[in-house]
């Protein structure tokens, strides 16, 4: 993995999303989350970074249980002709099966799609306390959601 795909990644999901008002962004310490271009975008975006300490296999469970699932129920027995085939796949696994419907125990056994509409229903608005949530509870919710990975954007 480069830190151009990364980069791309995290461009296309604030294009698809729209920038977060607070969000906290958790990897290993991997020379592609450590690199300039990644750490500037991210800077330049208002996004928190939180890196584990070497060696904490633990801390980055929720992925590691995520990319055990992709490979175990979408892509082992595949072979596929070209890369873009592959990304459309794993593409079509991420927004159609795994947000919409898989259930997380991070989550509170709810879809990544079902926890967001929640967490978005139970945030207050500007209207509604003339303020915006504080940062400690958006960076909670961020923390505990974006863990999981980002859901699709539902229009």
């Amino acid at each position: 993995m480069t830190a151009q795909l990364l980069t791309d990644a995290l461009i296309m999901t604030i294009w698809r999303r729209g920038k977060p008002d607070s969000l906290l962004h958790h990897s290993d310490q991997g020379s592609q989350y450590t690199s300039e271009q990644f750490q500037s975008l991210m800077a330049d975006q208002g996004i928190t970074c939180s890196m584990s300490r070497s060696g904490n296999v633990w801390d980055n469970a929720a992925m590691e249980s995520f990319f055990s699932s992709l490979k175990t129920e979408r892509t082992t027995r595949k072979v596929y002709r070209t890369r873009d085939d592959a990304r459309a796949d794993v593409l079509d696994y991420i927004e159609r099966f795994n947000n919409p419907r898989r259930r997380h125990s991070t989550l509170g056994y709810m879809s990544p799609v079902e926890f967001e509409r929640k967490a978005m229903l139970a945030r207050p608005r500007v209207h509604e306390t003339g303020s915006r949530p504080t940062r400690a509870t958006s960076l909670k919710l961020s923390k505990q959601f974006y863990s999981c990975g980002f859901p699709a954007k539902e229009t």
